[in-house]
């Protein structure tokens, strides 16, 4: 996740950090405001980390996608919408992991995610066991698969584009070596 200062942070990225130190936050604190109940639970805070928000990447992310073809920016994009659900911390936003980044997606708002991204919330289950059948005759324990994460695809991926992006990038992180010997 990317350091950020404290002064660089969102109100709402400083208000969740505030509440995870076990502050109590007024209603209608400012930036400013929130900083300063940070630096009084402990001084030594200057920065924090703060997954990328994938509906809004950062001026250093935007950056790196012009000189790297395999950076997430330059992924096709499907767009979904992560549903909030009766659980605790049911609407609080979503945070996904791959290859090191984490992102964030808040809740029941469409968004436009890399492809990369969408495959992580396609393989992501949610295994649950079931003891059925009478005990000591013929019980056994039954597993049952369902999505970890309650979104759904509001616009796909063409699989037109998917196919030319893994051409594009097919090659990344290959040798020279390699690729000659694959041109052989």
């Amino acid at each position: 996740m990317p350091l950020r200062k404290l002064e660089d942070c969102s109100l709402n990225d400083l208000a969740e950090n505030a509440k995870l130190l076990g502050a109590e936050l007024e209603p209608g604190m400012d930036e400013a405001a929130i900083i300063k109940v940070i630096r009084d639970i402990d001084p030594t805070i200057a920065h924090l980390d703060i997954p990328e928000d994938i509906s809004n990447p950062s001026r250093s992310a935007v950056a790196a996608a012009h000189k790297d073809p395999s950076h997430y920016l330059n992924d096709p994009k499907a767009t979904i919408i992560i549903r909030a659900t009766d659980d605790e911390g049911g609407n609080l936003p979503w945070d996904i992991a791959h290859n090191g980044m984490q992102f964030r997606v808040q809740r029941d708002v469409e968004v436009e995610i890399p492809y990369r991204l969408l495959s992580v919330l396609q393989d992501a289950v949610q295994t649950k066991y079931k003891l059925v059948g009478r005990p000591g005759v013929d019980q056994k324990l039954l597993a049952s698969n369902s999505p970890a994460v309650p979104f759904s695809v509001v616009k796909p991926v063409p699989q037109q584009e998917i196919d030319g992006w893994f051409e594009r990038t097919k090659d990344i992180g290959k040798t020279p070596a390699e690729l000659e010997r694959e041109a052989a």
